[in-house]
């Protein structure tokens, strides 16, 4: 009798054993585990973001997927009219979002910063060997091998801006120097063509910051043609706008940018094409 129920609860134990094994290969997928890579279970297409995002603003061109800093989003990169935007849409594909992430220990605007890299990365370059700048106003050291030009008008408040972000970074750094083109944008700043001869004859620092600071500037000390030069070259360049900034590869921004901006830009080697990085 003991044998019969050894021979019956090894029956049952053989039954669900097989049938645990059968029912294997569709409740456990890859063995289970953990997998850093999200892309391995979470996908989307460039034309699957541009259909989700289509009932927004049929503008909308999506340019890039990638995985964002902050697990369970996609970064979509996307234009309209031209302007290149970054926003988030989640893996469960239910949720945009379009606002920046941020590190919460050192502050970092990841998304800002992406969004800055990426314009650099793809803005056009000129050729640096077209720009004379025998005729620029120095900041920074002169001797230095990493020379940024600045197209600058002295009444454009970003162009304010900018010097005093230049002025900022050059405090710590010595290894660069800005070199100041003026290019009055005669058109919407109608004494900005007068204070820019003023600032090329003298070709000092201390009235192209006056010029900033709305302080008077006497009568331009001399006659020069090199403001009109320079804005006949600004406009082969394609430089509609101040400020411009031209890094020493020859990329150009047409956008003020921060102190902290312009050192995370500029190439560690002279001969180095960040963008490849």
């Amino acid at each position: 009798m003991l044998i019969y129920h050894m021979k019956l609860l090894n029956f049952a134990f053989a039954v669900i054993l097989f049938a645990s094994m059968s029912i294997l290969p569709e409740t456990v997928i890859a063995f289970g585990g953990c997998d850093t890579n999200c892309k391995t279970c979470h996908t989307l297409s460039i034309k699957d973001a541009q259909s989700l995002l289509q009932g927004f603003d049929k503008k909308i061109i999506v340019k890039n997927i990638e995985m964002s800093p902050s697990q369970g989003l996609w970064e979509v990169t996307f234009t309209i009219d031209n302007q290149q935007i970054i926003g988030y849409i989640d893996f469960a594909k239910k949720n945009f979002i379009h606002g920046d992430i941020i590190k919460l220990d050192s502050k970092q605007n990841l998304t800002r910063d992406h969004l800055i890299d990426l314009n650099y990365a793809n803005a056009e370059k000129v050729d640096i060997k077209k720009i004379p700048t025998n005729d620029a106003i120095i900041m920074g050291n002169p001797k230095a091998k990493k020379r940024i030009i600045v197209f600058t008008d002295p009444e454009c408040p970003y162009c304010a801006r900018l010097h005093q972000e230049i002025t900022t970074l050059l405090k710590e750094r010595s290894d660069i120097v800005f070199l100041i083109k003026m290019y009055p944008l005669i058109s919407i700043h109608k004494d900005a063509y007068r204070k820019s001869k003023i600032i090329v004859c003298e070709k000092t620092l201390d009235t192209l910051e006056k010029a900033f600071n709305r302080k008077p500037l006497s009568e331009a000390p001399c006659e020069t043609n090199v403001v009109d030069e320079t804005i006949r070259l600004a406009e082969q360049l394609g430089i509609t706008g101040t400020p411009a900034i031209v890094f020493p590869d020859g990329r150009l921004i047409k956008s003020m940018l921060s102190a902290y901006d312009l050192n995370r830009l500029i190439p560690e080697d002279q001969n180095t094409d960040r963008s490849a990085k």
